[in-house]
């Protein structure tokens, strides 16, 4: 009744068995300069509009500028009960604003989807809010 799935890493070999929970999924975009590569763009915020996710599901956000090796992690606009910024979406919310706050010529977003068991975040959009500057 289970399904069976080898697989080869390099020198690795192994098998795994297929589970009916999600696993965690990470989207990483494309690098994003607004066809101008040139000019400094100044990013502030991103805002992940989703379906409600459910109890446990969780959506995180990270962004680098200028293909930088190291990914930083955004906070939120909202802060929980303890006055403190959150660090992801959790159940109940659909809209998470995100302080990115950066600058750079060019940008990618990565975007962690965690689930609960068959629960999975769904993303409707990822929307990035800048302002052009001038080129160097």
């Amino acid at each position: 009744d289970n399904l069976y799935v080898s697989w080869k890493d390099g020198t690795t070999y192994g098998i795994d068995i297929t589970d009916t929970n999600k696993a965690i999924g990470v989207y990483e975009s494309l690098e994003f300069d607004n066809k101008r590569p040139e000019s400094t763009k100044k990013f502030y915020t991103i805002k992940i509009v989703s379906k409600t996710l459910g109890t446990g599901c969780k959506i995180e956000v990270e962004y680098k500028t200028n293909r930088d090796t190291d990914w930083i992690k955004c906070s939120m606009s909202e802060e929980d009960e303890t006055g403190d910024r959150r660090e992801e979406m959790e159940a109940g919310d659909k809209i998470g604003i995100f302080n990115a706050e950066a600058e750079g010529e060019s940008y990618q977003v990565r975007v962690t989807l965690t689930p609960s068991g068959n629960t999975a975040p769904e993303i409707y959009s990822i929307n990035n809010y800048f302002e052009q500057g001038e080129p160097l």
